[in-house]
């Protein structure tokens, strides 16, 4: 039940996050529904990309990811827009974590 519990708050931790435009830095998706994480995904991407993602949405997919290159990412700045969104899928990082990764997300600010 616990489990239960746990992921009923998440799910309404981030509806309220989208409903009420107050975002937190990282945002990890993870679990055995892919259909609820595809949803998420797609929700959170909707609500902070609204207008030409392109421009200020990069996805990094595989085991390959570069971490230096993300880390170069997520120091820019977004371009005419009030956020940045990097889509990490499928790095492996929660696995086994590069130091690179370890410092970027010890370094966030508290408020963006």
């Amino acid at each position: 039940m616990a489990r239960t519990d746990t992921v009923s708050s998440v799910i309404a931790r981030i509806t309220g996050d989208i409903k009420n435009q107050t975002f937190a830095h990282v945002y990890v998706l993870t679990g055995d529904e892919a259909y609820l994480r595809d949803q998420f995904k797609n929700n959170l991407k909707n609500a902070l990309m609204p207008e030409n993602p392109s421009m200020n949405f990069t996805v990094y997919s595989g085991k390959k990811t570069d971490p230096k290159s993300l880390i170069q990412m997520a120091d820019t700045l977004p371009f005419l827009a009030d956020h940045r969104l990097i889509m990490i899928e499928e790095s492996g990082f929660f696995k086994s974590a590069d130091d690179h990764m370890i410092d970027l997300i010890g370094a966030l600010p508290e408020e963006a």
